[in-house]
């Protein structure tokens, strides 16, 4: 609120208006009154009535434009409260480390927390004037009834102080709530971000089980906070609050009638009706006090936490080093005439450096190196020894601990091992191409190449490429005439790949130090750089977000949330269920198409909308309807005359609401919209924070981010700005019937009774109040009825992965023998497309039980497609795929998916598992066997450093590389107590290792690279390990292929080569291309 400086201030004097007009109500009804009351009195002219009716008129619309001026300042404020918050936790987030949990965390702050806190900002200001206008009623009463007025400060006591409860205790459990939420939020992304290997792996209903449970807690951490959110709207707001306007009377009058011994002539019509103005108006400023109390509490809460999350310790950055100074790139002339004399320029030194995570925790120590301007530096090591550590070091994303450090600011091009592409385009159409890695790669290396820097990083990025794409790649950049060595440029590699290294002056190769597991050292070994000029490719592809609406009139949660505490859970477990089961039910092809930060941003606001705010904007604004219809018939009916004008108020009310809910209805599906477009920048952000830090990219993210959320702005404030229209015209409308009932009394004075005319006005004097309650009680209901019409229309549009008209059967053991068929094959991600751009086009072969086949081909042949067909997750709508003589068109894609054992490039673990249940979810394993098959797989010993079996598998104390030979673990277990089936290995150690040879002899590159030992083995636990059961390998170094039985070779989706790997070799004229390229 500092921050807003004066403008908190400017909705006090429009408040103070509305209090005067508010309270001008009283001064109004009982001159009117007493006007009736004197028809006798020959000193009462006409003209004295008319004047009252001028007053009406001047007081109801003065309530009407004051009104819609205060509640405007009101929303400005919070619209600028929610865009100050939202660009802080944006702020943060770009100065932390980067770390999985933060999405998370930063997405629930900015859907829950942020949100509770602009809903809190709204009532700050009814605080002093419910107390003001409580306090001026109160004193108006008691001039009216005497003590007997006291009666009422009993009850009104009563309320503050349960309010004042139940707001300290809200905050405490509503950040447990939340906490809870965060849990949930997170584990659903990591699922979300690796459903391509989840439904690979089969593992749907295992997660989907453990989302679930997830969200059975947060319901039941959530339990006591909506506990006293129904103590508190329901007992408390309704009973007591809205009570005033029967229990206040009952207590006023029966003390007045005790105190004065009965009914005397001073207990007139005049004075009872102004006194029941008067209570009347006291009930509204008791209902937004007793509101805002537990509203602020809420917002107090939230705002604890987002305080916390800002004070979170940040990343030192690059600025925690010495730096050096860099020119940038030269012309490829230049570069050739300058090169030697500006090799021996040290541009990035580290002597006897120590890094960490975190101060409590080194991971590289005693780092010694030097690199020189325009020389070329590969960096080897065995899987987990640090490589990508250590590149994140130099970019300034760990602690330096001790040590001297050199770096230059600002001139660095850094390429992660995780590509992370912006989502630029939510128009352009999916292509099927961008689903894979690989492509992602070759963009986000192109566009760290464009930048022209002078340093140019790169964690190992060419891994999950074919070795002929792999090698025209790093020759055209790295090679003796390649872009980056014409343009003296510096570079840094990480790299399990000869021929990259080979390419390289300098190759630094960390090892574990034989004595202690810290100690790191690096040795200093130069190789030939023998190379062929080429130049770069780069592919472009689009990205696409989709977005979902409907009508949400239908959805049967909404009819019987009238019982907050016990049917919401039960609605709450149920909407998520169904979310969840239709997301992880979709076919791969659609649910692929969908960028993660729309489906959470389901998971996220839309659920929290309608576990919270739903129920509580259904009760009020049913509430506030009925009381405002029977107000109004009631105004009506002073005489028969009036009654004439409910039916042409009625239709304007109609016309009115027609015109609003047809502007509504866009700008909140626009403010929804941009909600999930937010969402989904946080987590592009959090995702690739290194990336966006390396390149200097942080200014240009933060401005396009603040572009986006002014614009989302703007629905958020118009919305509520709608309201305020509909607010003003209601009023107006409140106005004109009071002056018509008014005009009507004074022109029938002494043919109506004053009672009559004093019951239209006790209920005028809170019509107007009633609309505004209902009116932003169902603006509220609105915007929560969107969200349920997202999830419906998601579910609803959503295809789901269809049970076979004719269902085959197979036996429990199946697939026993692991025998594969593929007959004319020919399968798409889209049918509309035609049949030449299809991804598998008339593939045919046969694979024998216990045979090892290796896919091979370029990038984009289709090798990962091939085996996604054979998962069911890619339409085959010709030819047919085989299974030990079943036919998986007629299998349930469940069944089908659980038969099968998968490896896969991207690994996922379980949200909230350990490495027990992760390597032995069924506990059949003793330790000894676990611990000796980690042994076999070189993981031991980084496991004992986790914390053991029983320690929690988290995503960051890993690299990918020992992921990959974690998940190759599991499936050894498995297959040591049932040797059968088929396995399938998706690139599943294009990150980890190189292939060597189990069988061959040692090359000087094994001698000289730790990773290459780990290629080795690797290999040599797959063939002893897995001899036997049918494995089908994606593979990009085609020379391992020799060591398989057969190789399948695919071009363009086409099948060009099939038999054994000298067969194939002499036979295919692209795979002898390819195999021997470079």
């Amino acid at each position: 609120m500092k921050c807003l400086d004066w403008l908190s201030f400017t909705p006090v004097l429009p408040r103070l208006l509305l209090s005067g007009f508010t309270f001008s109500q009283f001064f109004l009804v009982q001159s009117v009154l007493r006007y009736l009351d004197s028809d006798d009195d020959t000193s009462v002219t006409a003209s004295h009535g008319y004047g009252l009716i001028g007053a009406c008129v001047l007081v109801y619309t003065g309530i009407a434009i004051s009104s819609s001026w205060y509640w405007r300042e009101v929303y400005r404020s919070a619209a600028m409260v929610r865009g100050g918050l939202v660009i802080a936790i944006f702020e943060k987030v770009l100065r932390l480390r980067e770390d999985s949990s933060i999405e998370a965390q930063a997405n629930t702050l900015m859907a829950s927390d942020v949100q509770r806190v602009v809903s809190g900002t709204k009532y700050l200001h009814e605080i002093w004037a419910g107390l003001l206008e409580a306090a001026i009623a109160t004193y108006l009463l008691q001039q009216l009834m005497g003590l007997s007025s006291l009666a009422m400060l009993g009850l009104a006591l009563a309320c503050g102080s349960l309010s004042t409860l139940v707001a300290k205790k809200i905050g405490a459990h509503q950040q447990g709530w939340l906490q809870a939420m965060e849990i949930r939020i997170g584990a659903t992304k990591n699922v979300l971000d690796s459903i391509k290997a989840v439904k690979m792996c089969g593992a749907e209903s295992s997660l989907s089980d453990l989302i679930v449970q997830l969200r059975n807690a947060e319901i039941k951490a959530a339990r006591p906070f909506r506990l006293l959110l129904t103590a508190s709207v329901v007992l408390l707001i309704d009973k007591l609050a809205y009570g005033t306007l029967i229990l206040y009377p009952l207590l006023v009058f029966a003390a007045y009638i005790r105190l004065s011994g009965g009914v005397n002539e001073h207990f007139n019509p005049v004075t009872m009706f102004s006194s029941l103005v008067l209570i009347s108006l006291l009930g509204n400023p008791l209902v937004h006090l007793f509101q805002a109390l537990p509203a602020l509490g809420s917002a107090r809460g939230c705002f604890a936490r987002i305080q916390a999350f800002l004070g979170i310790g940040e990343r030192s950055g690059i600025e925690q080093y010495g730096s050096s100074t860099v020119t940038g790139p030269v012309s490829a002339k230049e570069g050739e005439a300058n090169r030697a004399p500006i090799e021996h320029d040290v541009v990035i030194s580290l002597d006897n450096a120590k890094f960490g995570w975190s101060h409590a925790q080194s991971f590289l120590q005693d780092l010694s190196l030097q690199v020189k301007r325009a020389q070329f530096v590969a960096i080897t090591g065995r899987v987990g020894s640090g490589k990508s550590f250590l590149l994140k070091s130099l970019v300034g994303e760990t602690e330096k601990l001790s040590g001297s450090i050199v770096v230059p600011r600002g001139d660095i091009g850094y390429c992660s091992q995780v590509p992370w592409v912006e989502n630029l385009s939510a128009e352009k159409a999916w292509s099927e191409y961008d689903t894979r890695g690989s492509e992602w790669l070759k963009r986000a290396l192109a566009r760290t190449i464009s930048l022209g820097k002078p340093i140019v990083i790169l964690d190992d990025v060419l891994s999950s490429l074919d070795r002929s794409t792999r090698q025209k790649i790093s020759q055209r950049l790295l090679g003796r005439s390649g872009l980056l060595r014409e343009t003296a440029t510096t570079v840094i590699v990480t790299t399990h790949e000869r021929s990259i290294a080979e390419l390289a002056d300098v190759v630094y190769n960390i090892s574990d130090d034989a004595t202690s597991q810290q100690n790191t050292r690096l040795g200093d070994e130069p190789v030939p750089d023998e190379i062929q000029p080429t130049q770069l490719t780069v592919m472009e592809g689009p990205f696409t977000l989709r977005l979902t609406y409907m009508y949400a009139s239908q959805h049967d949660a909404i009819r019987s949330s009238y019982l907050m505490f016990r049917i919401v859970p039960s609605s709450a477990h149920a909407l998520h269920s169904d979310l969840l089961r239709i997301s992880l039910g979709a076919p791969f092809a659609i649910i692929s198409c969908i960028y993660t930060g729309s489906l959470l941003n389901r998971f996220n606001q839309d659920l929290m909308l309608v576990d919270t705010f739903l129920p509580l904007d259904f009760f009020n604004t049913c509430a506030e309807l009925f009381t405002a219809v029977f107000q109004m018939i009631l105004i009506a009916m002073v005489t028969y005359p009036a009654l004439s004008v409910l039916p042409v108020l009625f239709v304007v009310l109609y016309i009115v609401q027609r015109i609003y809910l047809r502007t509504s209805k866009q700008l909140r599906l626009l403010d929804l919209g941009w909600k999930a477009y937010l969402h989904t920048k946080f987590g592009e952000t959090a995702g690739g924070l290194s990336t966006i830090r390396a390149n200097g990219w942080v200014d240009p993210v933060r401005h396009k981010f603040m572009e986006k959320l002014d614009r989302s702005q703007e629905p958020f404030y118009l919305l509520f700005i709608a309201q305020q229209w509909l607010q003003l015209v209601l009023n107006l409308i409140v106005a004109g019937l009071a002056t018509v009932v008014a005009g009507i009394a004074i022109s029938l004075t002494g043919k109506i009774t004053t009672g009559a005319v004093g019951v239209a006005f006790v209920n005028a004097a809170t019509l107007g109040e009633t609309l505004a309650n209902f009116i932003v009680s169902w603006t509220s209901l609105e915007t929560s009825l969107g969200a349920i019409a997202r999830i419906w229309t998601f579910e609803k549009n959503t295809p789901q992965e269809s049970a076979p008209p004719l269902q085959g059967q197979v036996s429990d053991n199946w697939p026993s023998s692991g025998r594969l068929s593929f007959d004319n094959v020919w399968a798409t991600y889209d049918h509309s497309t035609p049949e030449p751009t299809w991804t598998l086009q008339g593939v045919s072969f046969s694979v024998q039980p216990g045979e090892h086949v290796a896919l091979c081909g370029s990038t984009g042949s289709g090798k990962p497609s091939l085996l996604l067909s054979l998962r069911g997750m890619i339409p085959v709508p010709v030819g047919s795929i085989t299974v030990d003589d079943a036919d998986i068109a007629v299998l349930l894609m469940p069944r089908l998916r659980s038969r099968f054992h998968v490896v896969c490039q991207d690994t996922f673990s379980e949200p909230n598992s350990t490495f027990r249940h992760h390597l032995d979810p069924e506990g059949i394993f003793s330790d000894a066997e676990l611990e000796e098959m980690l042994k076999k797989c070189r993981l031991w010993k980084k496991l004992c450093e986790c914390g053991g079996l029983d320690s929690a598998r988290a995503d960051n104390t890993f690299s990918s590389g020992e992921a990959q030979l974690l998940a190759l673990a599991r499936i050894f277990l498995h297959i040591s107590r049932d040797p059968k089936g088929v396995i399938l290995l998706d690139e599943a150690t294009s990150r980890s290792v190189s292939y060597i040879s189990p069988f061959g002899t040692e090359t000087d590159w094994h001698d000289k690279s730790l990773e290459a030992d780990t290629s080795a083995h690797v290999e040599k636990l797959i063939a002893t390990l897995l001899r036997g059961v049918t494995v089908v390998s994606v593979l990009h170094r085609l020379e391992a292929a020799a060591e398989y039985d057969k190789a399948v070779v695919l071009d363009h989706g086409r099948l060009v080569g099939f038999g054994r790997y000298k067969d194939v070799e002499e036979s295919c004229a692209l795979f002898k291309l390819t195999a021997h390229a470079g």
